[in-house]
This record gives structure tokens, sequence and C-alpha cells, in this order.
């Protein structure tokens, strides 16, 4: 088992004062201070956190950090995921026209949303390249 250095040099620093208190046996001014200040140091060895075995034959990743997904990354996992991202995309729609050319639109109601979104494959992309035909002509 492999320590981290800070960790060695207390266990050593604990091993040390136990052996002098040891070693001082009968004296009490000599054998007290040396017991108590290596149960201290015992005591901060444990608190500092020791570490697990498997921490140490298998240490933590650091945690990788994803930047939020920007539209176009929302835009290709909706056309990626088939009839599963088609509602993220009508929406998608719905919001970039309310944000342009008509910030009046309705929300879609569910039954709404229902029947554009299961509608065949081709179908499907016909309306959402018009869609976007017509934002891009209005804007």
């Amino acid at each position: 088992m492999i320590l981290p250095r800070g960790w060695v040099g207390l266990l050593a620093l604990a091993a040390a004062l136990a052996g002098v208190a040891i070693w001082a046996g009968p004296n009490l001014g000599l054998a007290v201070p040396a017991g108590a200040a290596a149960v201290v140091v015992g005591g901060l060895l444990f608190a500092t956190g020791w570490p697990r075995t498997s921490e140490l034959r298998h240490p933590r990743p650091a945690p990788v950090e994803t930047p939020d997904p920007t539209p176009t990354v929302n835009v290709r996992l909706a056309f990626a995921s088939g009839a599963l991202g088609r509602e993220d995309l009508v929406l998608l729609l719905d919001k970039v026209e309310r944000a342009g050319p008509n910030p009046t639109l309705p929300v879609r109601s569910a039954d709404e949303l229902h029947a554009l979104t299961s509608r065949p494959e081709r179908d499907f992309l016909a309306y959402v390249a018009d869609r976007l035909g017509s934002l891009e002509e209005e804007t």
C-alpha cells in the first residue's frame, strides 16, 4: 500500500512518539506527554481522511466539465433521436418563431403536437423544411 507523503510523515511521527512513551517506561514525566502526543497525531492522521485502500489503488478521476449544450447541439441531438426528438424540434421552431417574426404564436396543444410528431418521417421532414423556409423569409 502506497501512502501519500503527508500521511507517511504523520504515521512516522505517531510511531516515534509511541516508541518514546514505551521507552520512557516508569518515567511518567516523559511517558505521559509522549503518549498523549502520539494519540493526538494518530487522531490527526484519521481526521485528515485516511485513504481507503480502493482509493489508493484506483484514484478517483477528476470530474469532467461539460459545457452547456448550444442550440446547434440540441438540434443535432433532436434529429439524431429520430421520432423521439420530433417534439423537441417542433417546440424549438415555435420558440424561434416567438423570438422573431411572430411573438404572439400560441402554445401548441398536446393533441396538435402529437399530430405533428406522429406524421410519417418524410412528411415530418417536409414540415420542418417548410417551417424553416418560412422563418427564413420572415426574418
